[in-house]
């Protein structure tokens, strides 16, 4: 464990030149309780989409097509690819603590490790939750398993024993830096825990029922939603605080709380390893995965490729723009053009996730309208690439930005069968282009990056 004076050092050391993160508990409390508010609004919209029915819902386009895609319990909609954002903002929050982990002051193997499975697990269960892969995939289990499971528990008993025993091993490691982490952790395990199992008691009154078909009641379905959603929540705040216990470490009694930091080679890397690996991914599951795997009317794997990395540029862009209004001598236009890039891919990955693009949603038998509504988002690419290409960075950054508003485009007006790995190429181009805005530039107090040796030497 580092002292408090060499912490104060590297504190001094990083505060130029590091990737800053504005997280604080009060941020955490705000960010989990607008969550909360969003998964509560989510649940009240799945229950009015089994009540509202007949003549009321169908006076009213808007209404009836609000409340579709609000649903939970169906696929394809913004309410699904809300549910898998949680689970990779999950991800992203166990990637910030791999990072840290993994910088100059401390590198502990084991425990990078076991946060690297952990950010895998939820970019899997991301991935699942948008793909509906577990309802199509049978893994081997043991026959005493098989014969009294009979929903999808049964054929991936193994995978979710193995990751609930992990997660478990995981919460005590959690609990010794903050109990508060412990306990949600264990709470949002439990949530995830009672999923499959609710989903067997489904099962058992489905089977029950001899004279007409079992409905399942609102209640029941509330319940199962409600615990993916509140679970996923336990697990950012856990993994939140736990990345604020680690910042607190060896700062003195009374200290101000200050932002989480950290090393800037590690987190390209981990960056680059995030794009390369969702575009290899993507291209395998193009071109190894027989459409017919996937053509029986549930999740569209395809969207998840398109939906994930738009949200990871999405949250990167915000954060860019909040450490790019900081930064001294930065331009004033510069930080809007980052939240308008934020907002754009954030709506944009709600829009792939709930296959609004290249499907008839919308606007069900007007082809032009919908290419219209693709080639406006193409054009606002274009608009916002053009416009960090002028007063963004320059280097690299502005061929990634470039790059990205030539690949959205011509993905948003392409064929849909080769439109989702353009557009996972180029959202993560846009991914690897925000992250120079990402570091701390020289702020009022601190000294210039350009220091010489003569300058620092004075300044001790």
């Amino acid at each position: 464990m580092p002292s408090r004076r060499n912490h104060s050092a590297d504190q001094r050391g990083e505060a130029d030149g590091a990737v800053r993160l504005d997280l604080t508990a009060g941020i955490l409390a705000r960010i989990v309780l607008s969550l909360a508010s969003g998964s509560v609004l989510l649940l009240i919209g799945t229950a009015l989409d089994r009540v509202i029915t007949g003549e009321a819902r169908a006076g009213s386009w808007i209404i009836g097509k609000a409340l579709s895609e609000a649903n939970l319990a169906t696929e394809n909609v913004l309410a699904t690819w809300y549910s898998s954002a949680l689970l990779l903002t999950v991800a992203v929050v166990a990637g910030v603590n791999l990072a840290a982990i993994l910088g100059p002051r401390e590198r502990r193997w084991p425990v990078a490790a076991a946060w690297f499975a952990a950010a895998l697990l939820f970019i899997l269960l991301s991935f699942d939750e948008l793909a509906s892969m577990h309802e199509r995939l049978t893994l081997p289990s043991p026959e005493i398993v098989t014969d009294h499971l009979k929903t999808w528990a049964g054929r991936l008993a193994v995978p979710i024993l193995l990751a609930g025993v992990g997660l478990a091993s995981f919460a005590f490691h959690l609990k010794r830096y903050s109990r508060k982490a412990f306990w949600l952790a264990a709470l949002g395990l439990a949530l995830y825990a009672s999923v499959p199992l609710q989903e067997e008691i489904e099962e058992l009154f489905t089977e029950a029922a001899t004279m007409e078909p079992w409905e399942r009641p609102i209640w029941s379905i509330l319940l199962e939603e409600g615990a993916e959603l509140f679970g996923s929540l336990c697990f950012i705040a856990a993994f939140g605080l736990y990345a604020l216990a680690r910042n607190r470490i060896g700062r003195a009694p009374g200290e101000p709380e200050g932002p989480v930091q950290l090393d800037r080679k590690i987190t390209k890397i981990l960056m680059i390893g995030v794009v390369a690996g969702l575009v290899i991914w993507a291209a395998t599951f193009e071109f190894a995965v027989p459409a017919s795997f996937t053509a029986d009317g549930k999740g569209i794997p395809a969207n998840w490729f398109a939906a994930a990395p738009a949200l990871l540029a999405g949250l990167v862009g915000f954060q860019a723009w909040r450490t790019e209004s900081a930064n001294r001598g930065a331009s004033r236009l510069r930080p809007w053009m980052l939240l308008g890039v934020s907002a754009f891919c954030l709506m944009l990955s709600a829009a792939h996730g709930a296959d609004l693009f290249f499907s008839d949603k919308l606007w069900p038998g007007s082809p032009r309208l919908q290419l219209a509504v693709r080639a406006g988002a193409a054009s606002t690419a274009l608009g916002l690439a053009s416009a960090l290409l002028i007063w963004g960075r320059r280097g690299a950054s502005r061929i990634g930005v470039f790059l990205w508003g030539a690949l959205l485009g011509l993905a948003l007006v392409a064929h849909p069968t080769s439109a989702m790995l353009l557009l996972a190429l180029g959202y993560g181009v846009l991914l690897l282009a925000l992250q120079p805005y990402l570091i701390v530039g020289p702020t009022a107090g601190s000294r210039p990056e350009a220091a010489t040796r003569s300058d620092t030497e004075r300044l001790r």
